[in-house]
């Protein structure tokens, strides 16, 4: 078998007949259902983003927090009629409609696991809340925690660990003087 007759599995959600608008008020309905009632759709970078802010407890303490959650950048390819070259021709474009059914159902199983228990709101959600850096920009947490990763990698993009100890290593108890005289 050869790998164009591989055929390429479709993304969950792709044969959705809901519309991005749709999907973008259902996940509206399950914040307005969670107590949410500050949150704005917009537009960021060409991209549509979800910025919405809640009342949770933090260990005890009530906490006024501020999310942000962005639809997958997914994209399909469609076959296209070209007037210029008189015929038909495949092209890639924003497949808006499975994008926004994936982050309604990533948004809805976020919301069960807390309603449920399994998890706060604040582990749930935790990537996504909005920091606001020393110079006054934001990131979400998680973009945060990229950029220190990226940071912490070394020369040939791994992170630097300790070296373990060998396991074969000769035990030897007796102390030697050196490791205690002090310079």
């Amino acid at each position: 078998m050869t790998s164009s007759s591989v055929r390429k599995k479709a993304l969950p959600y792709s044969g959705s007949k809901l519309t991005p608008d749709q999907s973008m008020a259902a996940i509206t309905k399950l914040l307005e259902n969670l107590g949410c009632k500050d949150y704005d759709w917009m537009t960021l970078g060409g991209q549509k983003t979800l910025r919405f802010a809640l009342k949770v407890k933090v260990r005890g303490v009530e906490k006024f927090l501020a999310y942000k959650l962005k639809p997958p950048p997914l994209t399909k390819t469609v076959t296209s009629y070209n007037p210029k070259l008189y015929k038909n021709e495949k092209i890639v474009v924003s497949d808006d409609i499975t994008a926004f059914r994936v982050l309604f159902w990533y948004t809805k199983n976020k919301i069960i696991a807390v309603q449920t228990g399994l998890f706060s709101f604040e582990e749930e959600f935790m990537s996504h809340m909005i920091i606001a850096l020393p110079d006054g920009t934001e990131q979400t947490l998680q973009e945060r925690l990229d950029d220190e990763i990226l940071g912490l990698a070394g020369p040939h993009g791994f992170l630097m660990l300790p070296q373990p100890e060998k396991e074969n290593k000769p035990q030897n108890n007796k102390t030697i003087e050196a490791e205690f005289t002090q310079k």
